[in-house]
């Protein structure tokens, strides 16, 4: 079986309530072969502004403001890159080998606001073996 090259993996929190949901969280080989540079979180915490980033990095090409209203409690998975940092101390985005994680829920409008389309645009085309960090 091969592993995967590509992927992008966005509002990466989950409930507690949806745990237990396959449609709830990532799951599979992604989770069980240590691709996610988050693992499975809490959340969702309230909301952030952008923190502290990678201004070299790909996925923060262009970005000068975020705001996030729903954010995951996530920490890095080991041999994670953290790309990008909200204000309270949340990753934002991190890398692990060819894979990128955001830590914003997306699923509705309302509940984030500036760079963030630049940043899931940038996390994918990173991810798709477009620019490359260092």
């Amino acid at each position: 079986m091969s592993s995967p090259t590509t992927s992008t993996a966005a509002a990466a929190w989950s409930s507690p309530s949806r745990r237990s949901s396959p449609a709830g969280i990532l799951q599979g080989r992604f989770l069980t072969g240590g691709y996610s540079p988050f693992p499975p979180g809490g959340g969702p915490i309230g909301g952030s502004t952008l923190g502290s980033f990678d201004a070299t990095h790909p996925i923060m090409a262009g970005v000068t403001a975020a705001q996030g209203n729903l954010l995951g409690d996530v920490q890095l998975s080991s041999g994670s890159e953290l790309v990008a940092s909200w204000l309270n101390g949340e990753p934002l985005a991190a890398t692990k080998g060819h894979v990128a994680a955001i830590n914003i829920f997306v699923a509705a409008s309302g509940y984030w606001s500036g760079d963030i389309p630049l940043i899931l645009h940038n996390a994918a085309f990173w991810s798709a073996g477009g620019a490359r960090h260092g």
